[in-house]
């Protein structure tokens, strides 16, 4: 299992509803449990997608540089129903979720 370092505040399942309301999304289960175990923070050890790595994940609320604050300042940026969820050197790592939850996951430089 992977550790992570400077997690933040625990969520709650209601924050997590109340999140996917107000962005009218579906988080694909895998996330939600992320989140609720650990709501960002880095990995202690590498981890990759495809070849970038990753060096953390937001936490979706809680902390200086959330997902909701991302989602706020990013929006023009990117497609509707977008997620800003992880961040690599350089660049934002973020999924694309279709009305059931299911996602396609970008890097953008």
């Amino acid at each position: 299992m992977i550790k992570f370092e400077n997690i933040k505040q625990d969520l709650s399942l209601e924050e997590i509803s109340t999140f996917e309301k107000e962005y009218n999304v579906k988080l694909p289960k895998e996330y939600i449990e992320h989140m609720l175990k650990f709501n960002g923070g880095y990995p202690i050890k590498d981890v990759y997608f495809d070849r970038y790595p990753i060096d953390g994940f937001r936490p979706i609320k809680y902390g200086n540089h959330t997902v909701e604050a991302d989602i706020k300042s990013l929006s023009e940026f990117f497609p509707a129903r977008s997620i800003p969820f992880a961040y690599s050197t350089g660049g934002v790592i973020y999924m694309v979720l279709n009305e059931k939850g299911y996602s396609n996951i970008y890097y953008v430089f």
